[in-house]
């Protein structure tokens, strides 16, 4: 039995260690994307699929009308400025941050007056005849991440995955809008999020993502020293076959065990937690947990006397309804008032877990919400959503693998060709199939990545398979092989290096 574990654990660690190696440097960098938001790398190192081309991977999100014969459109991309037919391009970028994270446009919007804002995950930018200028915005470190920015009147509102703020012209200063907790509020977080939170370290702060990160090396410390393991051990047996002893080679091979077995057992329980909280946050095993909620722990990140931490991501005005309605992480809501407590919608279209990424109201009042999961008409007063692409009515899907048959992240109805949609995959298209593709300009092409992005891709097993479903079960499968590996080492030095104590040798002589 023990020699069949050895090979298991030998072979599939020999098998593993180029995606383990990859799970270790990219966990860690993944928890430090403001130190790296200023590094790019070109797209052209990358398959295929990772390139610009119509305007995929989120390069356009949206448009801004600025005259009835041109338009800005914006993206991970940066600005560029457009005809009404979308056929010649100019960068709008003069002021903004060259690093793609750091000039990813979440938003932009236009003041009643005619001033132009942008806003990206980090900073909020005013466009100025000198090009665009960063402007100030008093936001706590845990609200870092700004999502939206829209108008209302004359009034900006400036929303973070965590707050809301409010400023008046000349828009220098805001203030906070204190957001009320929703009826039936409970202090509870998906079940998801916990494990999450829990894979990166940040549901305990500083010191969780310092432990993780600490994972990390030890995890990359069992690769080299196990491959080490084995490298020596064939080139002790081939001296062993040449009658030749070698001292500083056999040191070195057993320097290698001691520290191999010292940070498998040490380390076990925590390498087993990190594995399993990882293979959670993919199908199939996020499935089943994907609607579970649980409270949130004291003392955690995740417990917060804000009820809207790390919730929000986007704000629009019904003018129809006259009522706010708020994107969240939890669904859409509604208000009238801010000193309100916000209804949940219960009718609402589907959106997927990483949240809408389009939602335009149409000249009758219904809505057009678009995300990974599609792109829908949703009419609020009828409660009904119907396909935006096919017109026909949704079906109800209960559980199962989800679909990314339509991975919608961006949508304009500025063109005078009608609507375009933008996959984030497939690129730009207009619903009129007759309407050639928008251009897109040689400047952008193939395009540049940020090395957290990269880190990202590395991390979920895209960066390797870029077939959808194949990245999906790649968690699963690697992460099952892995619990393997560590399972079975861990067997073998209990087995081989762990001595009984002398009662227990006693017993068993008996």
């Amino acid at each position: 039995m023990i020699r069949g574990l050895i090979r298991w654990h030998k072979w599939l660690s020999w098998l593993l260690s180029f995606f383990l190696i990859f799970f270790a440097l990219s966990g860690i960098l993944l928890n430090h994307r403001h130190t790296l938001s200023g590094i790019d790398i070109s797209r052209g190192l990358l398959l295929p699929s990772y390139h610009y081309k119509n305007w995929n991977h989120g390069s356009m999100i949206g448009s801004v009308a600025r005259d009835s014969l041109s338009h800005w459109v914006y993206g991970y991309s940066g600005i560029w400025l457009t005809d009404h037919l979308a056929q010649h391009f100019v960068d709008f970028n003069k002021g903004l941050p060259n690093a793609t994270d750091q000039r990813s446009i979440r938003a932009l919007a236009r003041a009643p007056q005619g001033s132009l804002f942008a806003l990206t995950p980090y900073h909020l930018y005013r466009y100025t005849y000198k090009g665009w200028e960063k402007q100030a915005i008093a936001v706590k470190k845990d609200d870092a991440l700004l999502t939206d920015v829209v108008f209302k009147g004359d009034s900006m509102l400036v929303l973070s995955r965590s707050a809301l703020l409010l400023s008046l012209p000349p828009y220098k200063e805001f203030s906070l809008v204190p957001l009320q907790a929703p009826e039936g509020y409970k202090p509870e977080a998906s079940l998801f999020r916990t494990l999450w939170m829990l894979h990166s370290g940040t549901l305990f702060g500083s010191v969780g993502i310092f432990v993780v990160n600490i994972i990390g090396l030890l995890l990359l410390i069992l690769i080299v020293t196990g491959l080490l393991i084995t490298l020596y051990r064939i080139m002790v047996r081939r001296n062993k076959d040449k009658k030749i002893r070698n001292n500083a080679l056999l040191k070195k091979w057993n320097t290698s065990l001691q520290w191999h077995n010292w940070v498998g057992k040490s380390f076990f329980i925590l390498l087993l937690l990190i594995t399993l909280t990882g293979m959670f946050l993919r199908p199939p095993l996020l499935i089943p947990i994907a609607r579970t909620k649980v409270p949130t722990i004291p003392g955690t990140a995740l417990h917060s006397d804000n009820p809207w931490k790390d919730k929000l991501r986007k704000l629009r005005y019904d003018s129809i309804a006259g009522e706010w309605l708020l994107s969240t992480s939890e669904g859409f809501f509604s208000l009238r008032h801010w000193n309100q407590s916000p209804q949940r919608i219960t009718a609402s279209p589907p959106v997927s877990v990483m949240g809408v990424n389009v939602w335009e109201q149409e000249s009758d009042g219904s809505w057009i919400v678009g995300s990974f999961s599609g792109i829908y008409r949703w009419n609020r007063s009828s409660q009904e959503s119907i396909d935006y692409i096919t017109q026909k009515p949704i079906k109800a899907v209960q559980g199962g693998m989800p679909s990314f048959e339509n991975a919608i992240c961006g949508f304009s109805n500025h063109f005078t060709q009608g609507p375009l949609i933008v996959d984030y995959n497939k690129g730009a298209s207009f619903i009129d199939s007759n309407c050639p593709i928008p251009s897109m300009p040689d400047e952008l092409r193939p395009g540049r990545i940020s090395l957290w992005q990269v880190a990202l891709e590395a991390h979920t097993g895209r960066l390797f398979i870029p077939h959808m479903m194949g990245s999906m079960l790649y968690i699963f499968v690697v992460g099952l092989l892995i619990l393997i590996v560590f399972l079975s080492g861990y067997i073998v030095y209990k087995k081989r290096y762990v001595k009984k104590s002398p009662k227990k040798s006693k017993k068993n002589t008996k």
